[in-house]
């Protein structure tokens, strides 16, 4: 493996992680007593926006911030939804159908809004050095 694999890898890997706290965290904090619903969905693709911005500026390629995004929303959904108290038995697979059933729309979003963001972020930085 090259050196610059192994970089991207750690880079998504920590991106994931990063990613999997921010979005359980976003699931289930109680911050709607002061936001309303339209407003922590725009911070939520803000934040998206700003991750995506900040991978192309550590020079991520694409295909890891994708990776790492979807990784990221897919366990921290995963986890929000494993450590919901409910008097039922939750496997890690119906967590993880769980969650998709109820928010695959949003994962969508922000994955796509932070790889925009990427791609958009990147190809200004090529253009600046030429």
């Amino acid at each position: 493996m090259s050196r610059t694999t192994k970089r991207e890898v750690a880079f998504a890997i920590i991106l994931a992680g990063l990613i999997s706290i921010l979005y359980r965290y976003w699931l289930v904090y109680p911050i709607l007593h002061y936001l309303s619903l339209d407003q922590w969905r725009c911070a939520a693709i803000l934040v998206a926006a700003v991750i995506g911005a900040t991978c192309s500026l550590v020079r991520l390629p694409i295909r890891a911030v994708v990776a790492a995004m979807v990784a990221g929303l897919l366990s921290g959904g995963t986890c929000a939804v494993s450590f919901f108290p409910t008097d039922a038995r939750v496997t890690v697979f119906s967590a993880l159908t769980s969650h998709l059933e109820s928010f695959w729309r949003k994962v969508m979003i922000l994955t796509i809004v932070t790889t925009s963001c990427s791609f958009i972020v990147s190809q200004f930085r090529m253009v600046r050095s030429h």
